[in-house]
């Protein structure tokens, strides 16, 4: 663990306190720590992932309006990819009824009407990610300039989770 910190990468440390949260009998610590480090790397599915794993925890998620702006974003981010449903919730680990009814709320919370008008909006700039996802300011998620990541830099999700 303290190889990880003193290279001073957030993400790798992130993942070393999930392996640690797993093996150990007292997950909570481990699992905070890496859930804000994953929002300090912009990690936005590892971030969603480690919530669920809190839960799992029997632990509360910090931020709630915040964790669902997160998860506008990310669903936004994987509707740009261009997946389907069960693409989606086989890299969110949800059944396909979960991301239909996330999606459903999301459409309703920005108003778009479908799939295709939410992604042109994100796609051609007429709607940036806050717009779409609320607002992930830096007031709300401060991250140090040394990992700041644009929003296409999370739409690379189809190399990193393929689906068959």
């Amino acid at each position: 663990m303290s190889l990880a910190r003193s290279r001073g990468l957030p993400f790798e440390t992130a993942t070393t306190l999930l392996e640690a949260a797993d093996g150990g009998a007292a997950p909570g610590k481990p699992l905070y720590e890496a859930y804000e480090l994953f929002g300090m790397a912009g990690a936005t599915l590892w971030r969603f992932h480690t919530r669920t794993m809190l839960r799992e925890a029997g632990l509360t998620v910090p931020g709630r309006k915040q964790a669902t702006a997160e998860n506008d974003h990310l669903l936004a981010t994987l509707l740009a990819e261009q997946l389907t449903t069960r693409q989606i919730a086989t890299i969110l680990r949800l059944n396909e009824d979960a991301v239909v009814g996330r999606l459903t709320r999301l459409l309703a919370r920005t108003g778009k009407r479908s799939r295709t008008e939410l992604v042109t909006a994100v796609l051609t700039g007429a709607s940036t990610p806050s717009d779409i996802t609320g607002s992930l300011t830096t007031a709300t998620r401060p991250r140090p300039a040394a990992v700041r990541r644009s929003w296409a830099a999370d739409t690379t999700v189809r190399d990193q989770f393929p689906c068959t």
